[in-house]
């Protein structure tokens, strides 16, 4: 870990949370899972794609010596291939010796997990066959619950409680889980609503504008309301942990800073130059050093990630349309 709190290994963040590191696209530092434990019960928070399911099993078993038995639930931070594309894969193969394991979500992520095919196609023309394959989970899988409700998990403490904390934007069903203590957020898993991390040694961001369903104006929202709940931790889908309630907070500021220049930056280039590839090509040349370890990261994946950044904004100001 950092000097300022930055967490970027696979090891427990605090006593009852775990962070995976999925090597997602056979990389490393892209992608992450958490894992809430209790000395009862487990619950996986996220699980990359179905590529990923193997490295998050291995992990369980071999590292954490989890029993899938004492796994009660799976729990998407939202529907995106890359998050919890492989739920069920993860499911089918936890369910073979638990059958009570279950995908705990809210009902706008189980309708889009139900029908995974349009989400696929907008996936594969930006990451290829990098998304894995992903399949609806039967009916008899989920545990709907409604966001902010109370969720049991056997074996916490009674100071201890879980919940999945609403935060649209970067996609309409994007929630937190979040693990809170004496009522206040001691972990919160605030996946790609607090912007992604691409640097150990820095608080700095990129943003989370992933098209279609990126909405501005809904992000800065949801964002300031977790600035405001204070959380003394926090997790990142893209890609670590944040350790302490100033560098937690210093971050999401950071990306709330971060998103408001980027969409000025991109609407300013766009008005020079209505060419989404020279727009990525500006903002490369201009700020991705001050943001990312580049001899860290593949470069066409880095390049694929920041033409999807661009694409988002720009339907968003309704100067592109969905494909």
């Amino acid at each position: 870990m950092s000097s300022i709190g930055i967490f970027r290994s696979s090891g427990y963040v605090t006593e009852n949370i775990v962070h995976i590191d999925l090597e997602q696209y056979n990389s490393h530092e892209v992608c992450s899972a958490f894992i809430v434990t209790s000395p009862k019960s487990y619950a996986i928070l996220d699980c990359g794609t179905s590529n990923d399911v193997p490295t998050l099993l291995t992990y369980l078993t071999s590292k954490l010596k989890v029993s899938l038995k004492k796994i009660k639930y799976l729990i998407p931070t939202h529907y995106h291939f890359d998050h919890f594309g492989g739920g069920w894969a993860l499911w089918n193969h936890i369910q073979d010796c638990n059958p009570d394991v279950k995908v705990l979500t809210t009902s706008k992520t189980k309708e889009q997990l139900q029908n995974p095919d349009l989400h696929m196609k907008q996936a594969y023309r930006t990451f290829g066959n990098m998304i894995g394959e992903m399949h609806p989970i039967p009916d008899k899988a989920y545990n709907i619950v409604s966001p902010n409700e109370e969720i049991f998990l056997p074996g916490l403490s009674d100071t201890h409680s879980l919940s999945l904390v609403p935060s649209p934007g970067h996609c309409e069903d994007h929630v937190c889980p979040t693990l809170f203590k004496d009522n206040r957020p001691e972990f919160m898993f605030v996946g790609e609503s607090g912007g992604t991390t691409m640097h150990s040694e820095k608080l700095v961001t990129l943003g989370s504008s992933m098209p279609p369903e990126f909405h501005f104006k809904t992000y800065i929202k949801s964002l300031q309301n977790l600035i405001k709940s204070n959380p003394m931790n926090i997790g990142l889908g893209h890609f670590g942990a944040i350790k302490g309630l100033d560098n937690s907070l210093k971050l999401l500021n950071e990306n709330l800073e971060f998103t408001t220049y980027f969409r000025k930056f991109v609407k300013e280039r766009y008005e020079e130059k209505n060419e989404t590839r020279w727009i990525v090509e500006q903002f490369l040349e201009h700020e991705i050093e001050n943001r990312v370890e580049i001899s860290k990261i593949d470069m066409k994946l880095l390049i694929r990630i920041i033409v999807a950044l661009v694409y988002g904004q720009l339907i968003d100001l309704g100067y592109r349309n969905p494909k």
